[in-house]
């Protein structure tokens, strides 16, 4: 069994960080680490479109993400969600690793949010919540991300939020 050969970490402060590269880091590791990074800090879509092959899957067991189908809606539910619900949204990564052999990309980090805005199945709550998941990408062998899925207790989050 061969373990993943690369680690690293980002963060959601430092939009250079996303970008850094270990030495002999394989391209399409580098590659995910920016979609990732895009996509939790709701960046510019136009950075990564080349990076994700169209219609490219996205798998939550997760009813509230229960619509979203494709890596292009994760994105647009997370920008509505930072929008309209939690403006100061933002994530702190645990880890970000790569398996050369499979060439997956795995990241675990934190999602922290605060209910503030309009949007959402009630009024603003004031509350915060700091809720983990985690996701895994794999890349074809031009380094795009070909399907991508999300574990997440989005359970846990509603009730931090004041929702459940």
């Amino acid at each position: 069994m061969k373990f993943p050969t690369f680690m690293t970490r980002i963060s959601h402060h430092d939009d250079v960080s996303a970008n850094r590269k270990s030495p002999d880091e394989p391209a399409a590791f580098t590659s995910a680490k920016k979609v990732i990074f895009v996509l939790d800090s709701v960046g510019n879509w136009d950075d990564i479109v080349d990076l994700i092959v169209a219609d490219a899957p996205f798998t939550c067991q997760a009813d509230t993400l229960a619509e979203v189908k494709t890596i292009k809606d994760w994105y647009d539910w997370m920008a509505n969600f930072k929008a309209t619900i939690a403006p100061d949204a933002s994530f702190t990564v645990k880890s970000t690793t790569w398996d050369d052999e499979r060439k997956i990309c795995t990241h675990s980090a934190v999602y922290h949010a605060t209910h503030t805005g309009e949007g959402g199945p009630v009024p603003a709550t004031g509350r915060k919540a700091s809720t983990d998941y985690y996701y895994e990408m794999e890349m074809n062998g031009d380094g795009k991300v070909v399907k991508m899925w999300k574990i997440w207790n989005d359970g846990h989050c509603l009730k931090q939020l004041g929702w459940a």
